[in-house]
């Protein structure tokens, strides 16, 4: 549903465990295989900020 929108906007929130962190990695590299995005915004409580950037860049190959 994420790939068919013309500008994708997401909110994934669930409970704990439930794969948000998964499902976000794999729209996000889809749209940057694509070419669709080029820069993006990852919005996430304090506490969380340094599991999302190691995350990234383990996952995406992406520099912090």
């Amino acid at each position: 549903m994420a790939l068919r929108q013309a500008v994708t906007r997401l909110l994934i929130a669930d409970d704990v465990g439930i794969g948000k962190t998964i499902e976000a990695l794999l729209i996000l590299r889809e749209l940057l295989e694509r070419g669709t995005i080029k820069t993006f915004a990852v919005l996430c409580p304090p506490h969380l900020c340094e599991q999302w950037q190691n995350e990234l860049s383990d996952k995406l190959d992406m520099k912090q």
